[in-house]
């Protein structure tokens, strides 16, 4: 199975810095649970089907089919080229636009686990301090052949999110 494949280059290639995490949990940040949850870097996928759904699932493609989306990812620009880097975020939940891991009482379901783009981030920010730690979790993702192999897999089933542009209107 190629996407046994891409699970394992993830679980051998890549760690993530021990940076961190944000603990705010205000509405304001709340708030992206509903409308934009954080992206996902490859230790995420690794942690969040080992420690919460790959045994229920039949295959790990049933698993990714259900908790992940592929995005049109981020927008950066390098030596004033701009280009998008395709990125993992969690599925949504069917009556709603939530996110697939927000419980009904507005807690994550996987906070130990959570993604990349929840834990390191919160609107409190500086836009520059967002910036550093998007560009190291983006880094993570262009390091990854495993990710992009998932990626490719959810885009080749129409398992698509809105971009990220798109959502963060709804924001404003």
């Amino acid at each position: 199975m190629k996407l046994l494949v891409g699970l394992d280059l993830l679980k051998r290639k890549n760690k993530i810095e021990n940076l961190k995490r944000t603990i705010c949990d205000c509405k304001q940040c709340s708030v992206y649970c509903k409308i934009m949850p954080g992206y996902l870097v490859p230790d995420d996928i690794v942690n969040i089907a080992n420690n919460f759904f790959f045994p229920i699932y039949e295959t790990i493609e049933s698993f990714f089919e259900e908790v992940f989306r592929a995005s049109p990812g981020a927008t950066i620009m390098v030596n004033s080229i701009i280009f998008k880097i395709p990125t993992i975020v969690p599925s949504r939940k069917k009556d709603s636009d939530d996110c697939y891991f927000l419980e009904d009482n507005g807690k994550c379901s996987i906070h130990e686990y959570s993604p990349w783009g929840c834990r390191m981030a919160d609107s409190h920010m500086t836009r520059e301090e967002g910036d550093i730690i998007s560009k190291i979790g983006l880094a993570q993702i262009l390091n990854s052949e495993g990710y992009i192999k998932i990626w490719n897999y959810l885009n080749s089933k129409n398992l698509i999110s809105k971009s990220p542009e798109e959502l963060r209107k709804k924001i404003q």
